[in-house]
C-alpha cells in the first residue's frame, strides 16, 4: 500500500502558468533544487530519465505524468532507490488560486518504508521540497 514519506505546500504569487514553466521543465533541477551539483537528462518528455548528482548520493527518476492540463507532474526513483524505501514516486500538483497566485504542493509517496527510517526520511524530504519550492520561487517571483 502507497503511503506518504512527506508533503509540503506553499503559495506563490505568481500566476500558475510561470510557476509550471519551471516545475515542469524536467532536467532543470540544479536551477532551484537543494544540493544538485548537477543534472542531466536522457530522452525528452514521458519515459525520459534524469539523473540528479547529490553530495551524498546519485539518483535516477524517470518522468511518468506531465499534464499542462491538470498541472501535476509524476516522476519515479529507479532502482537502486538512494533511500530506505521502495517504488518511490514523487508528485507535484499546482492550482491556480484568486488574485493570480498558484498554490504548489510537493509530495513524495513508497510503496514501503523501512519503519525504523520514516522519521529520517520525512525529514529529509520534507527539507528538500522545502528548499525546493523556495528555489522555484526565488525564480518565478
Amino acid at each position: 500500500m502507497t503511503e506518504v514519506i512527506s508533503t509540503v505546500s506553499d503559495t506563490l504569487n505568481v500566476p500558475i502558468e510561470r510557476v509550471w514553466a519551471v516545475v515542469s521543465a524536467f532536467g532543470i533541477e540544479k536551477a532551484y533544487f537543494p544540493g544538485v551539483l548537477k543534472a542531466s537528462l536522457k530522452g525528452w518528455g514521458i519515459g525520459s530519465i534524469r539523473h540528479l548528482w547529490f553530495h551524498e548520493f546519485e539518483v535516477d527518476e524517470q518522468l511518468e505524468i506531465c499534464d499542462p492540463e491538470t498541472y501535476k507532474v509524476t516522476y519515479r526513483v529507479l532502482e537502486p532507490c538512494p533511500f530506505p524505501a521502495k517504488n518511490c514516486t514523487g508528485n507535484i500538483e499546482l492550482e491556480s488560486l484568486e488574485g493570480g497566485k498558484t498554490k504548489i504542493t510537493w509530495t513524495g509517496r513508497a510503496d514501503y518504508i523501512e519503519p525504523e527510517q520514516k522519521v529520517f526520511l520525512w525529514d529529509n524530504l520534507h527539507g528538500r521540497y522545502t528548499g525546493a519550492i523556495l528555489g522555484v520561487r526565488k525564480l518565478v517571483e
